[in-house]
């Protein structure tokens, strides 16, 4: 992933334009079909591989991303207890057995994804930090459910409520994501960096230097915890 970054840095506008770019494809990885292109404007498959290739990624190396993506989103709400449980599932969604190297790499995506932040959910959120005012969008999602901000529906206010057809769902998950996505597009955006954010950030919460919820209510506050949670 940083390699693909730093290729749209590259050959797009530098900091929060690439930053920008960058959030929006992966998210598409997984928010791709045309529900969600409308209502918030994210990229088709089509457009996502087309992106990638453009951005300097080769097919073997679109297939690892999208996998990688996609079983995430799938083991985030940690529904699937057991690791056995979870490499029948693929089998049966395969149609075949898994080789000993296949077996691995899912072993691998089991223990590094199973009850954590939702990382489709939590791009998906950034985005639409990122991107600002969007009038058509909030008008869209808030039409189903009267909130009307774009970034609010994708986020805590979709989960709570539901949005585009889409039921209410409030998972671990899905709480980690809509905290994480606020937090990180604050900060990036304030830096114009993503990487050393988001590596510092995740370091953080995992020491437990840094908490979710806290850094959530500085933001209405500009980094002031006391004024954000007035506010």
């Amino acid at each position: 992933m940083v390699r693909l970054f730093n290729n749209i840095f590259d050959k797009t506008s530098k900091g929060n334009g690439a930053i920008h770019q960058f959030v929006k494809m992966l998210a598409s990885v997984v928010y791709n079909d045309s529900k969600w292109q409308i209502l918030s404007g994210f990229y088709s498959e089509k457009q996502v591989l087309e992106y990638l290739k453009k951005f300097g990624l080769s097919e073997d190396d679109i297939s690892v991303l999208f996998s990688a993506v996609e079983e995430q989103y799938s083991l985030a709400p940690g529904s699937i207890t057991q690791v056995e449980d979870y490499i029948i599932k693929i089998e049966l969604r395969l149609g075949r057995k898994l080789c000993a190297d296949e077996k691995e790499q899912y072993e691998s995506y089991f223990d590094r994804f199973s009850g954590k932040s939702d990382f489709a959910h939590m791009l998906a959120t950034m985005e639409a930090y990122l991107n600002g005012v969007s009038p058509l969008g909030s008008l869209i999602t808030g039409a189903t459910n009267g909130v009307y901000s774009k970034a609010k529906n994708l986020g805590y206010a979709g989960d709570i409520y539901g949005v585009g057809g889409v039921s209410p769902s409030m998972g671990p998950d899905d709480y980690m994501a809509d905290l994480d996505a606020v937090n990180l597009a604050m900060l990036s955006r304030k830096t114009g960096d993503l990487f050393n954010v988001w590596g510092d950030y995740f370091a953080g919460i995992e020491g437990e230097t840094i908490n979710r919820a806290s850094e959530f209510a500085k933001n209405p506050g500009n980094g002031n915890l006391e004024k954000g949670q007035k506010n």
